[in-house]
């Protein structure tokens, strides 16, 4: 695909879904918000944010909440995110999970998670074949996108 919006268009990315990722790259995870950003140039409003873990360097997430393109989060809120959910600015209910939480949720399908992106590389399996191997129902779409060393100076 020519890009992440192509890729999450393709997906069928709307209106209240769920988008989730995985916190593996901490607190430089720049994939989330690469997301998200491209929901909201798509125009896509009212997305439930389900990260494993969000971080300071994901800040720029309040914006997006203030613009509609996330309605709440569901996970891990860390710094200047948790300070904004904690003062009552988020327009929904936001929901702290734990790790473990987020996965007992996903189980129990109190949470359906629409589209994940994660950052991968090669070799990239389809989602039916990463729920079989995880005995899951697939989520409607998961999405990996590679990461592009910044090159250094």
């Amino acid at each position: 695909m020519a890009d992440l919006e192509t890729a999450l268009r393709e997906c069928g990315l709307r209106d209240g879904m769920v988008i989730s990722n995985h916190h593996h790259l901490r607190d430089g995870d720049k994939v989330a918000l690469m997301a998200l950003e491209a929901a909201a140039r798509i125009g896509v409003k009212d997305l439930i944010w389900f990260p494993s873990a969000s971080f300071p360097s994901q800040k720029s997430a309040i914006e997006l909440m203030e613009k509609g393109v996330i309605h709440h989060i569901e996970g891990s809120m860390n710094g200047p995110l948790g300070d904004y959910c904690t003062q009552g600015k988020m327009r929904g209910m936001g929901v702290l999970r734990s790790h473990g939480g987020r996965y007992q949720a996903i189980q129990d399908g109190e949470v359906h998670v629409d589209i994940a992106v994660i950052a991968a590389r090669p070799p990239i399996f389809s989602a039916t074949r990463m729920a079989r191997m995880a005995n899951q129902p697939a989520a409607r779409s998961v999405l990996r996108w590679p990461i592009r060393p910044t090159p250094t100076a």
